[in-house]
């Protein structure tokens, strides 16, 4: 059955791009009324301008929520002189916004180390670390996803995540094998088609799978 799947890979690749492409449906994201919320809150956008860490990480706890995701975003943008620090203060908040501002910086391997530890403790809930593991995800993170594939199944970010990390990664044939059943078997029409996204990419690329070995 193996077989025969590695060998229909190409078509089966095609059709899910057809099933996903009928399946897409415009996304609307709300626009941002970051001009509305400056005027009415002048300090955000002075700590924006200054590029000020301290101010706009105090901001972040700010009561009117859309205050405090423009924080995070600027946060996104805005050196950090204390990594370990700012990665430990993601790490308590675990929020899709604040894995997003975090995902922006470049991290060190130690650093990846810490969150994928996290993530296999148990620590880490949110779906946003997969921005992060989108943008900067390794080998490490292809292993988690293979070890953990409820992540990818029930999540379009971790989905995405994993198609990107395709395009960078040289994954063997058995995680290749997980995931193309994932987006086979998922309801999840995002999930599919994120999952669609690093195929398609790769299959331009060469073989999608290593050679079978010849019997002597």
């Amino acid at each position: 059955m193996t077989k025969l799947l590695k060998a229909l890979f190409p078509q089966c690749v095609a059709l899910l791009v057809m099933l996903s492409l009928f399946a897409c449906t415009p996304v609307e994201r709300p626009l941002e009324k970051n001009q509305l919320l400056i005027d009415k809150y002048p300090e955000i956008g002075v700590a924006i301008a200054e590029r000020d860490f301290n101010s706009l990480l105090e901001m972040t706890n700010n009561t009117e929520r859309e205050i405090a995701l423009m924080a995070w975003r600027a946060l996104g943008k805005t050196p950090v002189n204390d990594m370990d620090s700012f990665l430990q203060i993601v790490l308590d908040k675990d929020s899709e916004e604040a894995w997003f501002a975090l995902s922006l910086h470049e991290l060190e391997p130690q650093h990846l180390e810490s969150i994928l530890n996290a993530f296999d403790n148990r620590e880490i809930r949110s779906p946003g670390v997969c921005e992060l593991f989108y943008r900067q995800g390794d080998e490490q993170v292809m292993n988690l996803f293979r070890d953990y594939p409820g992540t990818v199944y029930n999540n379009p970010k971790c989905a995405l995540a994993a198609g990107g990390i395709l395009n960078r990664v040289q994954a063997d044939d058995e995680t290749k094998m997980l995931l193309f059943s994932i987006a086979f078997d998922t309801e999840d029409d995002d999930v599919r088609r994120n999952l669609v996204y690093g195929f398609y990419r790769i299959s331009a690329g060469g073989p999608l799978f290593a050679p079978a070995r010849q019997m002597k």
